[in-house]
């Protein structure tokens, strides 16, 4: 056995030990990483799922609120409330009595027609109500013209009234001696406090000359109802109390 031999035989020995503890070691170290992220993914996939879980659960169905107002018409504002009516072109209405205001201008929400001759109101509250009345000119002396936007309870009786009144003297002169030339316009806008539904808006003419006529057509006649507000508690000036005689 040479020197080289007996070397070899005296490593042989520690390298198998080594060896073993190298494997050992890299088996060991490379296989407790391998668990580490295996376990620390495992960590993280059920922190997700229980996450989302608990998402799942808190989050609960939307559901819009304004599907359960579908009945609450007393939300939406009175000012779309609203109604216009003209008399009928072609007809001049000529004497005393209700001016026929039975031609529907536009739409209508909570006001509708009132027979042939002016405006029902199906809301409670303050209204405005406006009108616009064009009369002719008549060869008379001293020709009083009246007009009247009267409101009317559902029972028939009188509510609210107010008056306008034109009254053109004639002029001697030497072309149009005994003329009253002046056409008569009457415009009232008024307000009006009804407690209830149905009250109905008139236009009563209650005095004219025999030979005037009151021109029909949306230039020349309107009656329109607006709803201001549903109250109806309050010192309220409607035109129902006492006033002078003209």
């Amino acid at each position: 056995m040479t020197e080289q031999d007996a070397k070899a035989k005296m490593r042989l020995a520690p390298d198998l030990i080594y060896r073993g503890a190298q494997g050992s070691l890299i088996t060991n170290v490379l296989g407790g990483i391998a668990n580490a992220i295996t376990m620390g993914l495992q960590g993280i996939f059920t922190g997700l799922t229980s996450g989302f879980s608990s998402i799942a659960g808190s989050v609960k169905p939307i559901v819009d609120g304004q599907l359960s107002l579908d009945s609450r018409i007393d939300l939406l504002s009175p000012l779309l409330d609203y109604g216009a009516v003209t008399m009928p072109d072609g007809q001049p209405f000529t004497g005393t009595g209700k001016l026929p205001f039975s031609v529907q201008i536009g739409p209508m929400r909570n006001v509708e027609k009132s027979g042939t001759d002016g405006l029902k109101l199906l809301d409670a509250g303050l209204w405005d109500i406006r009108l616009h009345a064009q009369a002719s000119w008549v060869a008379a002396q001293s020709a009083r013209c009246e007009v009247d936007l009267v409101v009317t309870a559902p029972d028939g009786s009188e509510f609210s009234r107010q008056s306008s009144i034109d009254v053109r003297e004639a002029t001697a002169n030497l072309v149009n001696p005994i003329s009253n030339s002046g056409e008569h316009v009457h415009t009232i806008v008024s307000t009006v406090v009804v407690p209830a539904a149905g009250y109905t808006v008139h236009a009563h003419v209650v005095a004219n000359a025999p030979t005037r006529r009151f021109y029909g057509g949306p230039r020349w006649s309107r009656l329109v109802a607006q709803h201001i507000s549903r109250e109806v508690n309050g010192n309220w000036a409607d035109g129902s109390g006492t006033s002078d005689t003209a």
